[in-house]
């Protein structure tokens, strides 16, 4: 699927999506010094692309204006990639088993940490596809599951994912993807790298530099409103491809939710969380023997909460006063 921050810079603003455009993109570098046939490059980067469609968007690109600059930027990363070292190594990548990326489990799990709404399931198998593909380089379409429910329904939730991610579930379904690696043996590798886009300097090129975009401005425009990739792309003058990227890179902050938001999504858990760390609650429970009732009085948490929490830590509850006489002798003093 080539990097997403070239995909961006080389993409025209029209006549070709970026999903049908990376494949080719990633096949034309092998083109570049040898004698490789279009359609044997296609098979060798997963058959995701083929040697007619190839064929077709490179002859649409090389009608257009920036086609040499184009050429030139592939030419340029095609140097850089035979003069480096590149930390991943993407043919095994695409080789691996998948079956037991994010399981179910693992996804309540980063929801319940992060208070992250978990969805109904479809939300679940999108972030899973999304997963797929940032760990394998593989298009999101041919991951397991792709497309469940309605693949037109499918694709409209996807292109949500970038504005539900939060930085706090951005670094939980990074380290699911580090996990995921180290299972299969992979624990010398990032779970992305891209080649530097400085490589890009001096071209005149038809996509826009993500790097222009206001992030701040960014992150204020997509909490507050309906459509907030469109109107994003549009207030800011880029395409809906350079945000997407941007927020992929840079999560935007969630807003405050409101008292029973939060309470349905699980942010009163996550705030109790990160307020009573299941040290504090031993201490407070255990070695200081108060009640919950005197708990929620000093940490303003709810019974119920702090009842939940009990359980996530696994502190045994008591049953009452009378168990302190069973755990133990209470000392004179």
């Amino acid at each position: 699927m080539f990097w997403p921050s070239w995909v961006v810079r080389l993409a025209p603003p029209d006549g070709v999506y970026p999903r049908l455009l990376a494949p080719v993109l990633a096949s034309s570098l092998l083109l570049i010094g040898s004698r490789t046939s279009l359609a044997a490059a296609a098979r060798r980067l997963g058959e995701v692309t083929d040697g007619i469609d190839i064929s077709r968007i490179l002859q649409m690109l090389d009608d257009r204006p920036h086609w040499p600059d184009t050429t030139a930027a592939l030419v340029r990363l095609a140097g850089y990639l035979d003069d480096h070292d590149v930390p991943i190594d993407y043919q095994r990548r695409r080789r691996l088993d998948y079956t037991d990326l994010l399981p179910h489990e693992r996804w309540s799990e980063i929801c319940q940490r992060t208070g992250s709404p978990p969805g109904h399931g479809r939300r679940e198998q999108i972030v899973r596809c999304w997963l797929f593909q940032r760990i394998s380089g593989l298009p999101a379409e041919v991951a397991q599951g792709f497309g469940s429910g309605g693949e037109a329904a499918f694709r409209a939730e996807a292109a949500r994912i970038a504005v539900l991610q939060t930085p706090e579930l951005a670094g939980e379904l990074d380290r699911a993807a580090r996990d995921f690696l180290a299972c299969h043996g992979i624990r010398d590798e990032p779970v992305t790298w891209q080649p530097p886009t400085a490589l890009l300097d001096g071209l005149d090129l038809p996509g826009p530099d993500p790097a222009r975009i206001d992030v701040s401005r960014l992150h204020r425009l997509v909490r507050q409103r309906k459509n907030p990739v469109q109107y994003a792309a549009e207030a800011l003058g880029t395409t809906v491809e350079a945000i997407r990227h941007v927020l992929d890179e840079h999560p935007a902050p969630a807003l405050p939710p409101t008292k029973s938001a939060a309470r349905a999504t699980g942010q009163v858990r996550l705030k109790a969380r990160q307020d009573v760390p299941k040290e504090t609650f031993v201490r407070l429970y255990l070695d200081e023997h108060q009640s919950l009732n005197q708990m929620a009085a000093l940490t303003g948490f709810s019974r119920s909460v702090l009842t939940a929490l009990a359980r996530e830590y696994e502190v045994a509850l008591r049953e009452g006063p009378q168990d302190y006489r069973r755990r133990g002798t209470v000392e004179r003093d």
